[in-house]
């Protein structure tokens, strides 16, 4: 797994018009620094006709005082793509968002199976 090989498939879920749908989807997936709880998305105002205007949530909970943010992963992930950050869920103590911006397709499993295991290689 390489940088290079998550950015090409990151883009192609910005390709085209975004997906007129908003989504809650449980996922399950723990490893001994992080538990991942589930993946929202959201559309901006104007649905499908606007191109690139999803919004991805992936829900986590620290289980350690591992920082997401420090792996050298996840910096060059978020450097290279330009539109990852991680924020804390407002009215959620102790979880927090993965954000990627600017998304037209919603994610898939196989999709975020990859990525992690990118971040924790």
């Amino acid at each position: 797994m390489k940088l290079n090989e998550i950015l090409e498939q990151l883009s192609r879920y910005k390709e085209g018009l975004t997906e007129q749908r908003w989504t809650m989807d449980d996922f399950i997936l723990t490893n001994e620094y992080i538990n991942f709880v589930r993946i929202d998305t959201s559309n901006k105002a104007g649905g499908a006709t606007v191109k690139q205007g999803k919004q991805w949530s992936i829900i986590f909970e620290r289980t350690t005082n591992l920082m997401l943010e420090d792996l050298s992963t996840f910096k060059e992930l978020a450097q290279k793509s330009g539109y990852i950050r991680i924020t804390p869920r407002v009215n959620y103590p102790g979880q927090y968002g993965i954000r990627f911006y600017n998304m037209a397709k919603n994610p898939d499993v196989k999709f975020l199976i990859y990525l992690f295991n990118y971040l924790f290689k």
